[in-house]
């Protein structure tokens, strides 16, 4: 499964956040608390924490849902040179911020 992978090897970057929230929703609908109101209700206020944000149209049909704060990322040093590697070949723009 996608979010035992994620847990044994963590993301490095502020993706780990909305993995983290991702993996909420997750619960959420594994435990069927989505099929309630304020379960639903909760996980828009998480959506709202992902990435974009809610849509305007999903704004205007939850217009009382508040966002949850998004927890900050706090970067590691990162010793593993193959991470490095991989990490530059894909985006290496960002690379000097997490060293």
């Amino acid at each position: 499964m996608i979010i035992d992978h994620f847990d044994k090897y963590p993301l490095l970057t502020q993706k780990q956040i909305d993995f983290e929230l991702f993996k909420r929703i997750f619960c959420l609908v594994r435990d069927k608390q989505h099929i309630t109101l304020e379960g639903f209700k909760e996980i828009v206020a998480i959506k709202s924490s992902l990435n974009k944000g809610l849509s305007e149209e999903l704004k205007h049909v939850f217009p009382d849902v508040t966002a949850l704060p998004r927890p900050m990322f706090q970067p590691t040093k990162i010793f593993n040179s193959h991470w490095i590697s991989g990490f530059t070949s894909g985006d290496g723009g960002v690379l000097s911020k997490y060293l």
